[in-house]
């Protein structure tokens, strides 16, 4: 996952694929949501130091860094994704692509059935609605995060009613 975060230049990929239009993400919050983190440890573009980790994982492996990408099955998302390709292969990783419709993919992020996500989602505007994505045991926690600390705030922000005093 390093590697593959290293790999992609998010400032092309905005620029190109979506004509400089939106804003670059390194968190699932934005801004003025709760949950928020100006600085969420995302790494920047280094495609020197992802082709290291591509090589480090290969021979510590003895296989080729290869992966398969489940993707909406539209023009938008199959130009994403391939652009998305030909950056990864540029740091010797293979990313194929595994164009689904809508519901199989989400059926697909809903299992263990991939290995990386081209997926967004709404951040929501209160911490309760991001219960369904982080909680371990739910299924649509598809990251499978498995936190008893992020659990135990989650399930205490489901009871409190005083917003102010939410974890």
């Amino acid at each position: 996952r390093e590697a593959v975060s290293y790999a992609v230049n998010r400032e092309e990929l905005r620029d190109t694929a979506y004509l400089g239009i939106n804003k670059i993400a390194s968190g699932p919050f934005a801004p003025g949501v709760m949950g928020y983190l100006e600085d969420t440890g995302m790494p920047d573009f280094d495609l020197e130091h992802a082709t290291e980790l591509a090589t480090e994982y290969e021979e510590s492996t003895g296989e080729l860094f290869r992966f398969t990408a489940p993707i909406l099955n539209s023009t938008e998302s199959l130009g994403v994704a391939q652009f998305v390709q030909a950056q990864l292969k540029e740091a010797g990783i293979t990313m194929d692509i595994r164009p689904v419709e809508q519901a199989a993919e989400i059926e697909t992020a809903l299992g263990d059935d991939w290995e990386m996500l081209m997926w967004r989602n709404q951040p929501g505007g209160d911490p309760d609605t991001q219960y369904v994505w982080w909680h371990s045991g739910i299924p649509s926690n598809f990251n499978k995060l498995d936190d008893p600390e992020v659990d135990r705030l989650l399930d205490e922000g489901r009871t409190t009613t005083d917003h102010a005093a939410r974890p």
